[in-house]
């Protein structure tokens, strides 16, 4: 049997959809999923994913949510936690000030990127915040992201998915990104 592929969901935000899409307990059956402490910790405890379900009649929907818990997820050994400390950010946020991409970036962003900065790191960042995206290509991490839509798809979990979450919108944003990057290098 082949492990399944790793996968780091780097923000609250990726989380709160998968939820409100009805697929989180799918995804993290196919990949293995690794979130960064502080984002257990600190962000995801302040969410809840919304549902709609809708009776026989169109007109009668129920709104329904429920608060996020990822220790659940992580106590039943569904997805995996990891602790960066300050020394592991500090290749990344190096870097980053130096391509001038810290701009709109979270802690929580911070810590996925960082998880995936060394060059010997299997992870693969899941990513939808812009600011997210563009750091990711600015310090050379074009390679190692993916989009909501590519990693549903490459999972058979494809579906119609709100622009935020497409494989357009990304490759929109990494397209910007590597133009300004060439840019930066030249300098």
């Amino acid at each position: 049997m082949t492990p399944k592929p790793r996968l780091i969901i780097p923000d609250t935000d990726v989380i709160v959809h998968l939820h409100e899409l009805g697929i989180w307990d799918a995804f993290i059956t196919h990949y293995s999923v690794h979130v960064p402490k502080y984002i257990v910790d600190q962000e995801a405890n302040y969410f809840t994913a919304c549902s709609v379900e809708f009776s026989k009649d169109k007109n009668d929907a129920l709104r329904s949510t429920k608060k996020i818990n990822l220790v659940e997820d992580i106590d039943a050994s569904k997805i995996s936690q990891i602790d960066l400390n300050a020394s592991d950010k500090i290749p990344l946020l190096k870097e980053a000030n130096n391509m001038g991409a810290m701009d709109g970036l979270d802690r929580g962003e911070e810590e996925v990127l960082a998880a995936v900065f060394p060059s010997d790191s299997e992870f693969i960042a899941c990513l939808i915040d812009r600011a997210a995206i563009r750091c990711a290509v600015l310090v050379g991490l074009k390679d190692k992201c993916i989009s909501v839509d590519t990693a549903l798809k490459n999972c058979g979990l494809g579906r119609s998915l709100p622009v935020a979450l497409s494989e357009m919108r990304f490759q929109k944003i990494v397209k910007q990104a590597k133009q300004e990057r060439v840019q930066k290098l030249q300098l």
